[in-house]
């Protein structure tokens, strides 16, 4: 299982660069707003320093400009993933930039007959947005099972991204689930460390380590 950080800060990634969490981050058009100097020296910056893909989206629904703006991305890095939505007008640019060696990961996926097309149209990644198909009404960990066995049964060589899970376990749960990758925030990654029986037993171990205070190796 891979973890894509959803970030576009810098102290996020190194964070999770520090303590082994980075395969990659995820950003959104939101999170890039107020880059400085601009989103594209931002986007650059991140996969510079984090040496991991960084996957960006483009900013429409139109197939001949998602193509050109997928393109313009990129040229930008070698490193980075361009997400482009599952669309009708825009499957075919999708088809053309894998043509073209341009990395590609379908967005807004929700079933496995998308995840089929989107892997056969050139995708090397399908992403389902976890909180839009809970919205929905569909049940998230079907859903990535499902998906997962359609792309194993049609022998795609195409990652299953799980977008925003909201909480830790809504994150083991799409790993359960045969998710190749989750996107969350940094924020989350902190929370799945904490657990009130972990507080207690720190309560314990500091207890026990007061009896005995000399560290290792001072003897």
């Amino acid at each position: 299982m891979k973890l894509l950080v959803q970030t576009a800060s810098m102290d996020d990634l190194r964070w999770a660069a520090a303590v082994g969490l980075l395969d990659g981050v995820h950003t959104t058009p939101l999170s890039l707003a107020d880059a400085t100097p601009s989103a594209r020296d931002r986007v650059v910056a991140l996969a510079q320093v984090g040496g991991v893909p960084v996957h960006v989206a483009v900013h429409t629904l139109v197939g001949s400009e998602a193509y050109r703006e997928a393109r313009d991305i990129a040229r930008l890095h070698d490193q980075l993933v361009v997400h482009l939505p599952l669309v009708e007008d825009v499957i075919g640019a999708m088809h053309r930039l894998r043509a073209d060696g341009v990395r590609v990961a379908a967005t807004m996926v929700f079933t496995p007959a998308q995840a089929i097309l989107a892997a056969r149209a050139g995708a090397s990644a399908v992403a389902v947005p976890l909180a839009a198909a809970a919205a929905a009404g569909l049940r998230v960990p079907d859903v990535l099972r499902e998906i997962r066995a359609a792309l194993d049964g049609a022998r795609a060589e195409c990652d299953l991204i799980a977008e925003g899970p909201a909480s830790p376990v809504e994150l083991a749960a799409a790993v359960v689930a045969g998710a190749d990758t989750v996107a969350a925030p940094v924020d989350l990654l902190r929370a799945a460390l904490l657990h009130p029986s972990t507080d207690r037993c720190v309560e314990a171990f500091l207890h026990d380590v007061a009896r005995q205070p000399r560290p290792w190796g001072t003897e």
